[in-house]
């Protein structure tokens, strides 16, 4: 008996042993997050959570459930930082929600975003058409544009529409804010003719009045002649210029102006059926180089007044490439950020450096075009250790007439240290 009991024992203890002895628990740790509940307009707009880790050795990662709702910043991360997001712009009637759902090795956290609708039509809305009241056109037919402007947000749409089978929207022809309606008119072969073309909006319409003088109203004497068909380049700032028209005849048919560019505006001398002055204006440029024309047309054909005007050039550079982070003695990159040979010189008033996207991590802003060394919050911007990861660095540079068109290159970065 005594057998039976020691040998039930052993198998007892046996049993035991072979339950717990070869069992693991995973590894986990935790996190928090600031901001778990956040609200974006329906514009859109750039947001962040600051993730904290309070215990365990796990790294986390960020994932969305909304395609308007996009992660910015690094993606993942094995401590805390800065997640970055951004929600696009809401086209609909309605809010929406999103969410960001952060995962780590035994838990996660979720991030809620709401966005609200966006807005209908102001009672504020105004529409102004230009050019309702222009100039007879030749019986040789030509072209003509008129602006319509659109004052206040979330207007709606306007539309431009003619019976007339003698004038034909060439562009233009709809819109929801201030834009330019282009037409042609046909040659005329018959007598004096006059229709319109119909601007229609929430509450009202505008006619833009069309005439065009009878077929064989010009003499055959008549001749013209555009001066200046190749100005000076305009500065940045703009400027005003004219442009002689000769006409040499009598009873001549008319001749009128179209520019096909919203930046260049004809202030007088439209039109005329004798020699006259065409004045115009040219818009501030803060954006790249441009030209484009001043079309003059009268019986016989057409000639340009070619406009040109300077721009900015934003040029960006890093050096050395990779650049390194320097963890021990704060998060810094250790590397030169240069828009120094952004042109025009002299009229460049703040250089703005960041990091993934134009509106992202701030490097530096301000006057001075480059900058060494800059230190940041963000350990590691999600950079691994001895690895090169690439990431865009933009540069957004100011003058006096607004923000230039941002540039970015895309930069390696190495971690020297860990965080």
């Amino acid at each position: 008996m005594r057998r039976v009991l020691l040998g039930i024992a052993t198998l007892l203890l046996v049993s035991t042993l072979g339950c717990g002895g070869g069992s693991t628990q995973p590894t986990q740790c935790s996190y928090s997050a600031t901001n778990q509940t956040q609200s974006a307009p329906a514009e859109g707009a750039s947001l962040s959570t600051t993730m904290t880790r309070t215990g365990g050795t796990c790294g986390w990662s960020a994932a969305s459930d909304a395609p308007w709702l996009t992660i910015a910043g690094p993606p993942s991360g094995g401590e805390g930082g800065t997640l970055s997001y951004s929600a696009a712009a809401n086209p609909t009637s309605t809010s929406r929600t999103g969410h960001i759902t952060v995962s780590w090795s035994g838990g996660s956290t979720q991030i809620t975003v709401t966005q609200g609708a966006a807005t209908l039509e102001s009672a504020a809305c105004t529409y102004v058409v230009s050019d309702t009241s222009p100039p007879s056109f030749a019986a040789v037919g030509g072209t003509g544009s008129a602006t319509t402007t659109v004052t206040g947000n979330g207007c709606s749409g306007w539309t431009a529409q003619t019976n007339a089978n003698w004038i034909h929207i060439t562009s233009g022809g709809s819109g929801s804010s201030t834009g330019t309606i282009r037409y042609a008119i046909d040659a005329n072969s018959g007598p004096a003719r006059t229709d319109k073309i119909v601007v229609a909006y929430p509450g009202g319409s505008t006619d833009i009045n069309i005439s065009q003088s009878a077929t064989g109203s010009a003499t055959s004497s008549c001749a013209y002649s555009v001066g200046d068909t190749v100005p000076p380049v305009f500065p940045l700032a703009g400027g005003a210029n004219t442009s002689a028209v000769t006409v040499n005849g009598s009873g001549c048919a008319a001749w009128n102006t179209d520019t096909r560019a919203s930046w260049i505006h004809v202030t007088a001398g439209t039109s005329g059926s004798s020699s006259g002055t065409i004045r115009y204006t040219v818009d501030a440029n803060s954006g790249s180089p441009r030209s484009n024309t001043i079309v003059v047309t009268f019986p016989g054909g057409t000639t340009d007044i070619k406009i040109s005007q300077a721009g900015v050039q934003a040029v960006l550079s890093v050096s050395p490439q990779p650049c390194p982070i320097r963890i021990s003695r704060g998060n810094v990159l250790m590397c030169t950020f240069d828009g120094s040979a952004s042109t025009p010189a002299g009229m460049i008033t703040n250089y703005d450096f960041r990091l993934f996207s134009a509106t992202g991590l701030l490097v530096h802003s301000g006057p001075q075009s480059s900058f060494t060394n800059p230190e940041l919050e963000n350990c590691g911007l999600g950079v691994p250790g001895n690895s090169d990861t690439p990431i865009d660095v933009y540069l957004t540079v100011t003058t006096p007439f607004g923000k230039a068109e941002p540039v970015h290159i895309s930069v390696k970065f190495v971690r020297m240290t860990a965080c």
